[in-house]
């Protein structure tokens, strides 16, 4: 399937960007919480990719992969963008232009934080879980077990 490599490059690209976030972890100890949400929300796109991967792989679920084609697609391309934002928002880290360690992550945190906000309404985090739950939604589909995306009430 044309998806397959793009699964797996995009599950290794969330687990890049978690263990980005962990460096944030000790500079930012007071936000601690919300990093800790974010590394586990991208772990858990992870093992959604993957879970995807294996139920489009498996000849039990041919049939019922076009079905979803065109969400996958879309909902892959809507990732890939994220995780492209992140990683240029990332590279406030290697030109820094303060003084200190706290003082660069602080403000690459807050540009990530403002541009989600700005440009969906929504924090970093949320986005997150309206992915991983979609990609459930998805590989369920695929595995017959739901007919319709169910996540799509809460964006």
């Amino acid at each position: 399937m044309a998806f397959t490599a793009s699964l797996t490059a995009t599950s290794e690209t969330a687990q890049d960007i978690a263990a980005a976030f962990t460096k944030f972890k000790d500079p930012l100890f007071e936000h601690a919480t919300e990093i800790t949400a974010l590394i586990a929300e991208l772990w858990a796109i992870t093992s959604a990719l993957l879970e995807l991967n294996t139920a489009q792989n498996d000849p039990l679920h041919y049939r019922r992969r076009g079905r979803i084609e065109n969400e996958q697609h879309t909902a892959l391309l809507s990732l890939e963008y994220t995780f492209k934002d992140i990683q240029r928002l990332f590279g406030g880290l290697a030109r820094p232009i303060y003084n200190s360690v706290r003082e660069t992550y602080q403000a690459v945190w807050e540009n990530i934080h403002d541009h989600f906000l700005d440009e969906g309404g929504i924090t970093l985090v949320r986005r997150l879980e309206y992915y991983r739950m979609f990609l459930i939604d998805i590989t369920a589909i695929i595995q017959g077990s739901v007919t319709h995306i169910s996540c799509l009430g809460f964006v």
